[in-house]
Protein backbone atom coordinates (compact mmCIF):
# COMPACT_ATOMS: atom_id res chain seq x y z
CA UNK A 1 0.00 0.00 0.00
CA UNK A 2 1.48 3.62 -0.94
CA UNK A 3 0.20 6.47 0.81
CA UNK A 4 -2.12 7.57 -1.57
CA UNK A 5 -4.09 4.55 -0.76
CA UNK A 6 -5.80 6.40 2.37
CA UNK A 7 -8.98 5.06 1.34
CA UNK A 8 -8.18 1.29 0.69
CA UNK A 9 -9.67 -1.72 2.18
CA UNK A 10 -8.32 -2.60 5.64
CA UNK A 11 -8.31 -6.03 7.71
CA UNK A 12 -8.67 -6.57 10.95
CA UNK A 13 -5.35 -6.55 12.74
CA UNK A 14 -3.96 -4.03 10.03
CA UNK A 15 -2.11 -0.24 11.75
CA UNK A 16 -2.13 2.79 9.80
CA UNK A 17 0.13 5.92 11.28
CA UNK A 18 -1.71 9.23 9.92
CA UNK A 19 -0.65 12.80 10.08
CA UNK A 20 -3.39 15.09 10.81
CA UNK A 21 -2.50 18.93 9.97
CA UNK A 22 -5.05 21.44 11.28
CA UNK A 23 -4.50 25.05 9.82
CA UNK A 24 -6.64 28.05 10.62
CA UNK A 25 -7.93 27.50 14.41
CA UNK A 26 -7.26 30.38 16.62
CA UNK A 27 -4.50 30.00 19.42
CA UNK A 28 -6.40 30.12 22.55
CA UNK A 29 -4.74 30.99 25.40
CA UNK A 30 -5.50 29.14 28.81
CA UNK A 31 -6.53 31.74 31.65
CA UNK A 32 -6.42 30.52 35.42
CA UNK A 33 -4.81 33.99 37.43
CA UNK A 34 -6.64 36.33 35.76
CA UNK A 35 -10.29 34.88 36.85
CA UNK A 36 -12.30 34.54 40.14
CA UNK A 37 -15.46 33.32 40.45
CA UNK A 38 -17.15 32.69 43.73
CA UNK A 39 -18.80 30.79 45.36
CA UNK A 40 -18.81 27.35 44.05
CA UNK A 41 -21.29 25.51 44.42
CA UNK A 42 -23.80 28.56 44.13
CA UNK A 43 -27.19 28.52 45.24
CA UNK A 44 -28.12 32.35 44.14
CA UNK A 45 -25.50 34.54 42.61
CA UNK A 46 -22.14 33.99 41.25
CA UNK A 47 -19.82 36.44 41.34
CA UNK A 48 -17.61 36.92 38.07
CA UNK A 49 -13.72 39.27 38.56
CA UNK A 50 -11.36 39.37 36.53
CA UNK A 51 -8.12 40.81 35.62
CA UNK A 52 -8.41 41.59 31.86
CA UNK A 53 -12.18 42.99 30.33
CA UNK A 54 -14.20 39.91 30.08
CA UNK A 55 -15.56 40.05 26.54
CA UNK A 56 -17.91 36.66 27.07
CA UNK A 57 -19.54 34.28 29.68
CA UNK A 58 -21.01 31.23 28.11
CA UNK A 59 -22.70 27.88 30.45
CA UNK A 60 -23.25 24.73 29.22
CA UNK A 61 -25.38 21.98 31.13
CA UNK A 62 -23.92 18.32 31.24
CA UNK A 63 -25.39 17.89 27.93
CA UNK A 64 -23.03 20.77 26.07
CA UNK A 65 -26.17 22.96 25.47
CA UNK A 66 -25.42 26.42 26.17
CA UNK A 67 -27.94 27.49 28.37
CA UNK A 68 -26.63 31.33 29.29
CA UNK A 69 -24.39 34.00 27.28
CA UNK A 70 -23.71 37.19 28.13
CA UNK A 71 -21.24 39.85 26.83
CA UNK A 72 -20.71 42.22 29.77
CA UNK A 73 -17.19 44.02 28.24
CA UNK A 74 -16.50 44.77 32.05
CA UNK A 75 -14.20 43.43 34.86
CA UNK A 76 -16.68 42.58 37.01
CA UNK A 77 -20.34 40.20 36.27
CA UNK A 78 -22.53 37.73 38.16
CA UNK A 79 -25.01 35.33 36.97
CA UNK A 80 -28.20 34.87 38.98
CA UNK A 81 -28.63 30.96 38.73
CA UNK A 82 -31.81 30.85 41.56
CA UNK A 83 -33.92 28.80 39.08
CA UNK A 84 -31.61 26.71 37.80
CA UNK A 85 -31.84 22.76 38.50
CA UNK A 86 -29.07 21.85 40.94
CA UNK A 87 -26.40 20.02 39.04
CA UNK A 88 -22.90 20.04 37.36
CA UNK A 89 -22.58 23.12 34.77
CA UNK A 90 -19.71 24.27 32.92
CA UNK A 91 -18.93 28.17 32.40
CA UNK A 92 -16.58 29.33 30.39
CA UNK A 93 -15.08 32.71 30.12
CA UNK A 94 -13.17 34.57 27.18
CA UNK A 95 -11.46 38.07 28.45
CA UNK A 96 -8.68 39.79 26.37
CA UNK A 97 -5.80 37.72 27.89
CA UNK A 98 -8.20 34.14 26.70
CA UNK A 99 -10.29 31.57 27.94
CA UNK A 100 -10.67 29.64 30.89
CA UNK A 101 -13.49 26.83 31.46
CA UNK A 102 -14.00 25.29 35.07
CA UNK A 103 -16.38 22.96 36.37
CA UNK A 104 -19.69 25.23 37.95
CA UNK A 105 -21.77 23.68 40.94
CA UNK A 106 -25.33 24.08 41.72
CA UNK A 107 -26.48 23.49 44.73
Amino acid sequence: MTGDDACTLFYFGDTHDYTVNITGVENINVVSDDINFFPNPVSNIVQIKANSNIKQISVFNYLGQQIYQNKPNSLNSEIDVFEWNAGIYFITIKTTNGIYTEKLIKN
